[in-house]
């Protein structure tokens, strides 16, 4: 899936498809999509996969990361604390900040 700033290109037609670009990124992950909304001009997006489709971590991140990333209605579980049970005990602990879980896809479309 190749996708520009404006809009996503169909691959099968990508070989045609000649225009400047000031930035060309490769993979469409976080860090891709990080990059790409924060650089200025023309930005390309390059990624083997559909957008949003190669999940890759578990898809957790502070809450306040994925609302700069304009992504929270990607939000599906929100934590103030990190509780570790074990066969004899359990821990609690409490996290500076709120952090969340989050549908990868829906992520990937908003931020």
């Amino acid at each position: 899936m190749i996708r520009d700033s404006q809009h996503p290109i169909n691959s099968s037609h990508a070989s045609r498809v000649t225009s400047h670009y000031d930035v060309i990124i490769a993979g469409a992950s976080f860090a891709g999509l990080a990059a790409a909304q924060r650089l200025r001009g023309r930005v390309l997006l390059v990624d083997k996969d559909p957008i949003g489709e190669g999940v890759t971590s578990a898809c957790g991140a502070p809450v306040s990361i994925v609302r700069a990333m304009g992504a929270e209605n990607s939000i599906q579980q929100v934590h103030d604390q990190l509780v570790i049970h074990t066969e004899r005990s359990r821990a609690v602990w409490p996290l500076p900040e709120p952090f969340c879980t989050f549908h990868y896809r829906e992520f990937c479309r908003q931020a």
